[in-house]
């Protein structure tokens, strides 16, 4: 036994390979070699490791048991050329609806699909290396995220909405589109979760001075967070912002690799067009680019062709669903517990809106029902999916009203750790928000950004050490989150506080 993995055991308590399941990690020698420390860390949380350099799909099939989760290491792109790093990905139809679309995508996610009914059942990844330094670097930091001590900052979600376009359409929808995102958060995360939003539209509130968009964005993921999100419009190198008097504003290859931070951020996922179009041989894809930026999002996911408004509504908000079970503690299954979700969704109103709209933007109507099914492969996930997701575990408590407001005690658990605090946190009632005058100042308008996200995150009241009674009192109506964390992981409680309680 390695001395990674004794030091690994010293921090993490595994789960038996039983409960964990398989990890098959799938490769060239040259770069299964490379990832021995990452394998070594996941058979000290209690996976199942099993390695090969076969083919995916015969790599796969020699199981016994079916693997819980698939890495594969390597590249690939157009043709073969023999290339040592090559590991194919799969090629499906693609049912596309503009003229210019390919007849086909490249999905690693399908490998994930055992039963083979067009379903994935467990998640798949990929680390797109071609060399043995760039497979080292990720797994570099893949370490460096899951040793990390986890804290409340952990649970806020920050999500960046992009500009929706569809010109004399797009306007109308962009005055409905903020008090939407709103409903949709409150709606749909779990009540723990934090929120920071970025909207490139210069008359929210919380939009930012748009030239800043992409160092604000960079600065708050680097704060760390569950995960975070881009939802809009892309293509292979970069993501739309905004377009603005002086031209397109766009979060480029450049921007990413900016993110040079000594730590990780969290998992990202890019809800938009070819983001995550790593096949292409010329260029990286805007998703490479956050894997293999250093201080960049430790795993991301993002879609190899064009995808559609409808199916991406779906796989976001099910996303978010999915944070708040039971057990969903890595980015993969998040993933694939989110697409699943989706494929299942109908919500009649939505998809009416969507079809007398789709002919006056694209000029004809999709089956949904293809929509749905390419969805389920065209998101790519790119870095491990085994990935550690801090989802907090429960943390017991008792609320009581009271007539001056409400009061709180926690008994503590009897595997508390030395030095354990209670973080005490509360979030007053989400307001609505509104469109104003765009600020004319830089500063003016992050200054308003800052603020209105500020009311959006929970705020620490106080913090209570081991030896003191875990009890206390509130009088303002909102959120109460009660936090425990140390090197294990994070144990919460939240409750939402209201007249009805």
């Amino acid at each position: 036994m390695s001395w990674l993995r004794l030091a690994l055991l010293s921090i993490v308590l595994p789960l038996s390979a039983a409960e964990r399941g398989t990890w098959l990690c799938i490769g060239p020698d040259e770069l299964l070699k490379e990832a021995a420390p990452l394998c070594e860390y996941r058979a000290a949380q209690g996976w199942e490791v099993v390695k090969s350099s076969a083919a995916p799909r015969k790599a796969i099939g020699a199981q016994t048991t079916k693997p819980a989760a698939i890495l594969l290491l390597g590249d690939d792109l157009p043709g073969d050329a023999g290339e040592v790093w090559l590991t194919r990905a799969e090629r499906h139809p693609y049912h596309g609806w503009l003229a210019k679309h390919p007849k086909e995508f490249v999905s690693d996610s399908s490998y994930g699909d055992l039963d083979h009914d067009g379903v994935p059942d467990v998640p798949v990844g990929r680390i797109p290396a071609r060399t043995p330094e760039e497979l080292g670097a990720v797994v570099k930091k893949i370490l460096a995220w899951e040793s990390r001590t986890p804290s409340p900052e952990d649970l806020t979600l920050p999500v960046w909405t992009g500009d929706p376009g569809f010109g004399k359409i797009g306007s109308v929808l962009k005055l409905a589109y903020l008090p939407f995102v709103m409903q949709q958060l409150r709606r749909e995360a779990p009540p723990w979760a934090g929120f920071w939003f970025l909207q490139s539209d210069p008359r929210s509130p919380f939009c930012g001075w748009p030239a800043d968009s992409a160092v604000n964005f960079n600065e708050r993921v680097a704060q760390g967070g569950l995960l975070s999100a881009m939802i809009g419009h892309g293509r292979e190198d970069s993501w739309w912002i905004t377009t603005l008097p002086s031209g397109s504003l766009r979060y480029r290859a450049e921007d990413a690799r900016a993110m040079t931070g000594p730590s990780p951020a969290p998992p990202h996922v890019v809800f938009a067009c070819r983001c995550g179009a790593f096949a292409d041989g010329a260029k990286r894809s805007l998703a490479e680019e956050f894997l293999f930026a250093p201080g960049g999002p430790v795993a991301c996911v993002g879609a190899s062709v064009d995808s559609h408004p409808l199916t991406n509504y779906y796989g976001s908000t099910s996303l978010l669903r999915s944070l708040g079970e039971p057990g969903c503690d890595t980015f993969g299954e998040a993933w694939v517990s989110s697409i699943r979700k989706a494929h299942e969704r109908h919500e009649p109103i939505i998809e009416t809106l969507v079809s007398v709209l789709e002919p006056l933007l694209i000029g004809k109507r999709n089956e949904i029902r293809n929509l749905k099914s390419d969805h389920l492969l065209i998101y790519n996930l790119l870095g491990d999916p085994a990935t550690r997701l801090f989802v907090p575990q429960t943390l017991e408590a008792k609320v009581v009203r009271s007539r001056e407001g409400w009061t709180w005690i926690v008994p503590k658990p009897k595997d508390l750790p030395t030095g354990a605090r209670l973080i005490v946190q509360h979030r007053p009632e989400i307001r609505s928000f509104s469109f104003k005058k765009p600020a004319r100042a830089a500063t003016a308008a992050d200054d308003l950004m800052r603020q209105v996200n500020d009311s959006l995150n929970f705020k620490t009241l106080s913090e209570m050490s081991r030896e003191e009674e875990w009890h206390g009192a509130l009088n303002e109506a909102g959120s109460l989150r009660l936090c425990l964390s140390d090197s294990s992981g994070i144990r919460v409680f939240a409750m939402l506080l209201g007249a009805e309680n």
